[in-house]
């Protein structure tokens, strides 16, 4: 089955589209309450940011984005993964012709969970690292702007990325433990770097202006509403939920694809 048709399917989604309405309720429940965070978890999540600013208006739709993306981290790691492991079997699913089952693909994947998580905060950690030493490396040198750090981080984390794409894929097709999938998705990616930068590079060319807003919630508070933020979020989860299926089926479909030819030349 071509790739198109394998992306096209409703099926291989809904994991993603299960977590985007998670996403969704905790953007609902942070605008529609006045709760605050306890100070134990403002000092892990959003340091120096004192606990009175969520009670404010408009402060608290500031926060937003901040809080809500430094809560997700840990979902990102324990959740995002394992749904991230649906997806790729149920895109490996089309990809094969088989019957594209979700009880299946629990059954199939639930085994991996630990392995996927291993490798996901292994991959997340690296790109961490990494889109930081731009930054680093030009924080003492004089007429580097910052959107000249972020062009540099940006490149840099595409790059890395590129490195570490395959490799949820490779714990739910290949049976690879997490490092060594880590390792594996590394050298597999070595010997295929155009076609990897471009899985990497097209989402986020296409997410980058959702991304460059996001970075300034205050000019979008300022310029259009407070309460505009939230749609904002929405809008801005949704994009990444797509995205982030283009990247994992396309990444699941290549690679397959690629050991098909490995096997039959």
């Amino acid at each position: 089955m071509s790739a198109a048709r394998c992306l096209s399917h409703v099926k291989p989604a809904i994991p993603l589209l299960m977590y985007f309405i998670l996403k969704l309720c905790m953007i609902i429940a942070y605008s529609a309450t006045q709760w605050i965070p306890p100070r134990w978890l403002l000092d892990i999540i959003a340091n120096g940011i004192a606990a009175e600013q969520f009670a404010r208006y408009p402060d608290r739709m500031i926060l937003m984005p901040l809080f809500l993306t430094r809560i997700e981290i840990p979902l990102e790691i324990l959740v995002l993964s394992f749904v991230y492991g649906l997806t790729i079997f149920l895109v490996a699913s089309a990809r094969k012709g088989e019957a594209i089952s979700l009880e299946r693909a629990l059954s199939s994947v639930s085994p991996r969970w630990p392995h996927l998580a291993l490798a996901y905060l292994v991959s997340s950690t690296a790109l961490f690292v990494v889109v930081r030493i731009p930054a680093i490396l030009t924080s003492n040198a004089t007429g580097v702007s910052y959107s000249m750090q972020f062009l540099l981080a940006a490149i840099v984390g595409i790059v890395a990325q590129s490195f570490l794409a395959y490799a949820g894929t490779l714990v739910v097709i290949e049976k690879r433990t997490g490092l060594d999938s880590v390792k594996s998705s590394a050298f597999f990616a070595g010997h295929h770097l155009v076609e990897s930068l471009l899985l990497v590079a097209i989402p986020f060319v296409v997410s980058l202006p959702v991304l460059l807003l996001s970075l300034n919630p205050s000019a979008i508070a300022s310029q259009l509403s407070p309460d505009f933020l939230v749609i904002w979020q929405i809008a801005a989860e949704a994009i990444d939920m797509v995205m982030g299926y283009f990247l994992v089926g396309a990444a699941t479909i290549f690679l397959m694809q690629s050991k098909e030819k490995e096997r039959t030349s």
